[in-house]
């Protein structure tokens, strides 16, 4: 009986190695899907000179077209389930894995944590809600599986996740989780001016 539990710990686990990788991928999707257009581009331009062959060109710069559409629809459901949250919610997620200092500015003295320890239970609670909300929408860890582990670093933003080599970024956690407001204006005059 120990051994069910512990395997279904461990499929929780990678569940939320899966949620958590879409969670910093996030932010980068629509700039990486520009850069993926751009490289199809190219390629295609370049497409006389190609060693491959042209059939065989044209199915991977149809493969790059279909991985393009999926980040870019993957990156509209991730707003739309992001348009649900709390403004404390949408603070941890952006100080916790987004790390978009110019939006974590826009929090001070609008939200309020308390202790690095209260952030991460935070954390924890905000990530489970976003599985949760992916599993709504039918993007499950199979379909995770099948459709982003065949994209190199996406694949490899889940391996460094999965063993623990992306955390949050704790001394960015700690200048905005400070007791006073008027700390936080010392450590961001800019955002008061």
């Amino acid at each position: 009986m120990r051994e069910s539990g512990m395997s279904t710990s461990k499929e929780r686990m990678e569940e939320i190695v899966y949620a958590k990788t879409l969670l910093y991928l996030y932010p980068h999707l629509s700039k990486i899907a520009q850069a993926m257009e751009e490289s199809m581009c190219v390629q295609a331009r370049l497409s006389y000179r190609t060693s491959v062959g042209v059939e065989k060109l044209a199915e991977r710069l149809l493969d790059e077209g279909e991985k393009i559409t999926l980040l870019l629809r993957c990156e509209r459901n991730i707003g739309l389930i992001l348009e649900k949250f709390t403004q404390e919610e949408l603070f941890v997620l952006e100080c916790g894995f987004f790390r978009r200092k110019r939006y974590l500015q826009a929090y001070i003295g609008r939200v309020s944590i308390g202790s690095c320890r209260t952030f991460f239970r935070r954390q924890n609670r905000v990530t489970e809600k976003f599985l949760g909300e992916l599993k709504m929408r039918k993007m499950d860890k199979p379909w995770f599986e099948k459709n982003f582990l065949s994209i190199d670093w996406v694949r490899n933003v889940y391996k460094k996740v999965m063993h623990g080599r992306i955390r949050a970024n704790t001394s960015l956690i700690q200048r905005f989780i400070l007791p006073h407001p008027q700390k936080l204006a010392q450590a961001y005059p800019s955002a008061h001016a």
